[in-house]
């Protein structure tokens, strides 16, 4: 939930954070690395990715890309049944 709040507040203030946004932004990149916070983390960036504000999320952008393809690539690993496996 605390994920979540962070994204609110920089959503709605970002444009008064702007020096600070490279700094902030990466706090919540290391909460996606956590199994419990990834899917508020991943909200979050949904929050501040929709803002009005139009914040420049570039510092993190490859970050959150590359945890959410790994994310993705993880869970079609973990669900891929072989052929022939009799598993449906």
């Amino acid at each position: 939930m605390c994920c979540l709040l962070y994204g609110l507040v920089v959503s709605t203030f970002g444009a008064h954070l702007t020096a600070e946004l490279p700094a902030c932004l990466p706090v919540l990149v290391d909460r996606m690395g956590n199994e419990i916070t990834r899917l508020t983390t991943v909200k979050a960036f949904v929050v501040i990715a929709t803002s009005p504000l139009y914040l420049d999320l570039s510092c993190v952008l490859e970050h959150v890309i590359m945890e959410l393809t790994a994310r993705y690539n993880h869970v079609v690993a973990a669900n891929h049944t072989p052929p022939g496996s009799g598993r449906r």
